[in-house]
């Protein structure tokens, strides 16, 4: 199974657990109207009529006017969180894709590859020599640059969570290494975390509705490094 199916499957059920859980603590008539919303959009946009993409349009348009504040703000919660989980599953993807690059080019050649590689494109082409390369490599000055965006806050709450249901995503991609019998046991108990982990980040409030100290913003920043760079 290539990794692009693997991604397709794994957002897929990521959705469907959301979906679930939405139905679980908002409603069923919430969730139709989210599910309505959603189709609706895709069949506003692609390789369609006009014709075809007007008319979803306008219905579009006229579901999400028919919204009270209430509903629209699940409903904007409920796209803005399946965002948050495909970013994870995206980014598990690449990671894959780089691992299982470097293991058939190790396998092949017994290198490590990726910078390696376009070192020795560089060389192989001659477009620059090997005292010319060495000399701006040992001037270089490399430093981290932490940026804070206001589109990337997040909760040091929230960031813990979903850096659970990252490490959760990644065991079960790693299913593979379960035998037949064992495998759906172990599917299933990963399933329930995933549920249960995604439950605990939709009952999660974003913002915080107090002012925050000047310990508590350090502590923010510091789970930054904590939670990313640490392991990284």
């Amino acid at each position: 199974m290539t990794n692009k199916i693997v991604l397709s499957k794994t957002i897929r059920l990521l959705g469907e657990i959301l979906g679930n859980i939405i139905k679980e603590q908002e409603g069923i008539s919430v969730f139709n109207k989210i599910e309505k919303i959603r189709a609706l959009s895709k069949s506003s946009r692609g390789d369609r009529s006009k014709n075809t993409i007007n008319r979803s349009f306008t219905k579009l348009k006229r579901e999400i006017s028919k919204l009270n504040a209430k509903d629209t703000l699940v409903i904007a919660r409920s796209f803005s969180k399946f965002l948050d989980f495909s970013n994870i599953a995206e980014s598990l993807f690449s990671i894959h894709n780089i691992h299982d690059h470097n293991i058939r080019k190790t396998q092949e050649t017994n290198e490590i590859v990726i910078l390696e590689e376009a070192i020795l494109d560089v060389f192989k082409n001659k477009s620059l020599s090997l005292n010319r390369f060495y000399e701006t490599a040992i001037n270089l000055k490399i430093e981290i640059v932490l940026t804070a965006h206001p589109t990337e806050v997040k909760r040091r709450t929230l960031i813990q969570k979903y850096a659970k249901v990252n490490h959760l995503l990644d065991s079960y991609n790693n299913l593979r290494i379960f035998t037949k019998q064992n495998i759906n046991l172990e599917k299933n108990l990963l399933q329930n975390n995933l549920h249960e982990e995604i439950t605990s980040v939709w009952k999660t409030d974003e913002i915080k509705r107090s002012r925050p100290t000047p310990v508590e913003e350090a502590k923010w920043g510091l789970a930054v490094i904590e939670d990313s760079l640490w392991n990284a």
